[in-house]
């Protein structure tokens, strides 16, 4: 909704749109830099850059207020998850080898603004005149690339992007991620295998 509201160049509403988006998930922020900073051509960025911005803040205000007004928030929770958790990281896993351990999710955050950057820089150098759609989806996979947690429904966010924009890598990756649920974590807690520790499995004979 928010890509169709950006093509139609109405800022208000692609501000709530992604309000929306952000209130089932807050991971939709990624593509705020790109939806604010990628201005469609003909719109002006001081007009367009406060409209998005209220219609946002009205919508996000609308869906978690009456949470934080009952004395709720999703602070702890995200917290535990952006510390604590790990499962089928990608480009993360390679920082992981090569970096203490405390300056791993640091660097995976700046790269993460990095590539928004990039991403930005690209579109208004090559795609602004003809009013192209910002690389939503390219944004949220480079999120899911450096992201710890990479659950493989997590692609969905990016699938309907990828198949207007032919990105046909993407669909692939949301295709192979559902191996990642192939461990003996997953397996076992689905009694499909019999339990097993982490240890015993590094001393299973797996057939070459």
């Amino acid at each position: 909704l928010a890509a169709l509201a950006w093509q139609g160049r109405r800022a208000v509403w692609v501000g709530v749109a992604l309000g929306l988006a952000v209130g089932t998930k807050v991971s939709a922020l990624v593509v705020l830099p790109l939806l604010l900073l990628c201005v469609p051509a003909g719109m002006n960025w001081a007009t367009w850059v406060p409209r998005l911005l209220g219609g946002l803040a009205v919508s996000v205000a609308a869906l978690y207020g009456p949470f934080i007004a009952a004395g709720g928030s999703d602070g702890s929770a995200l917290r535990i998850f952006g510390t604590q958790w790990l499962f089928n990281p990608l480009g993360y896993r390679l920082l992981d080898v090569v970096l203490p351990a405390g300056a791993v999710r640091p660097v995976a955050a700046l790269l993460v603004v990095g590539g928004l950057g990039v991403l930005v820089w690209r579109w208004q150098r090559r795609a602004r005149a003809a009013s192209q759609l910002p690389p939503l989806s390219s944004a949220v996979a480079w999120l899911l690339f450096c992201s710890p947690v990479v659950n493989p429904w997590y692609w969905l966010w990016a699938l309907p992007l990828a198949v207007c924009a032919g990105q046909r890598w993407v669909i692939a990756a949301a295709v192979i991620a559902m191996l990642s649920y192939l461990n003996t974590t997953v397996l076992s807690q689905a009694g499909w295998i019999a339990p097993i520790t982490v240890a015993e499995s590094f001393r299973v004979d797996w057939p070459v």
